[in-house]
Formats: structure tokens, C-alpha cells, sequence
């Protein structure tokens, strides 16, 4: 059944964006300080996209994680024993 939905998934989302696509053909022009760039509207989206991708993977593999640091709070009180 999971395979199943998946592959729905797969098809569902490969018509969209072959909708979007075809939709946005239009060339537009981006101009950026002193450089532009003339490309297809849905190219540009998908440089925009990609872009976000890769600056979020970055940020996150370059945050620290909390596993490597000791914690920095007071130690909680020894375990007391009963006898």
C-alpha cells in the first residue's frame, strides 16, 4: 500500500511541475547590482529553489550541534542512596 501511495506521489508531483513549466515559459529578465540575466520564468524559479536548498543544507551542517558541548547549567545533586 505504501508503495502504492508513493508512486501516486511520485506521478502527482512530476505532473505538477511539468504543469508549472510548461506554464512559465515566458523569458523575463532579472537584474541584480550590475549584472542581469534573461532565462525562462520557471528556470529562475528553479535557481531560486535550488539556492535555498543548498544555503539551508549549509546553515544547518555548519551549526554546532548540542552533543559535542558539556552542558553548561548547574549539576544536578547526587543520587542519594537508601540503606
Amino acid at each position: 500500500m505504501f508503495k502504492l501511495l508513493r508512486t501516486l506521489g511520485i506521478v502527482l508531483l512530476t505532473v505538477l511541475a511539468t504543469l508549472f513549466c510548461v506554464q512559465n515559459l515566458t523569458t523575463i529578465e532579472v537584474a541584480f547590482l550590475t549584472w542581469s540575466i534573461a532565462a525562462p520564468r520557471a528556470l529562475i524559479f528553479f535557481m531560486l529553489l535550488a539556492t535555498g536548498f543548498i544555503l539551508g543544507f549549509v546553515s544547518h551542517a555548519l551549526r554546532p550541534s548540542g552533543k559535542s558541548h558539556p552542558p553548561t547549567g548547574p549539576s544536578p545533586p547526587p543520587a542519594i542512596e537508601d540503606q
